[in-house]
């Protein structure tokens, strides 16, 4: 597992955050994963969504994503729409108090017919699970778009 801190090209003064850790079980198909595997995803996968609370819950921390072989998007590349990632978070998570102040990003999610989940984590983390990298269930991109829009608006 690799934890790297960087400051981004732009002068905002935030800094971002990787996390990196080899995929293992979740690089495997759903379909092709053993009994085993499919424990180990299930639990490397639980892991992963109790660091990204972590994360996210962190004073200031304006966003935070993760998924299997995924790469989160930067503020500018967010606020000038230019992201240049083939694969986005499965799981995005939200500072509760910018999701309250700043947006109605959850209720679109959830009136928009998607089918991504909506949770409250915790009194400091909204999570949108746009994917699962547990399911064949293809990515939910109107829940993504969604989210992109709304970081774009407030970011």
């Amino acid at each position: 597992m690799i934890l790297s801190i960087r400051e981004p090209s732009t002068n905002s003064g935030y800094f971002l955050v990787d996390l990196a850790f080899a995929s293992d079980e979740l690089g495997i198909p759903v379909e092709a994963r053993k009994k085993e595997d499919r424990s180990s995803a299930k639990w490397r996968w639980r892991f992963t969504l109790k660091l990204l609370d972590l994360i996210c819950g962190a004073p200031d921390c304006l966003y935070a994503g993760a998924g299997n072989e995924v790469d989160v998007p930067t503020p500018e590349e967010i606020t000038t729409n230019k992201m240049m990632r083939q694969s986005l978070p499965a799981v995005w998570g939200l500072p509760s108090s910018l999701c309250d102040s700043r947006g109605r990003v959850t209720e679109d999610v959830l009136s928009s017919g998607c089918p991504a989940a909506v949770e409250q984590w915790n009194d400091h983390v909204t999570a949108i699970k746009v994917w699962s990298p547990l399911s064949v269930v293809p990515a939910d991109h109107n829940a993504e778009a969604i989210v992109l829009g709304f970081l774009g608006t407030v970011l």
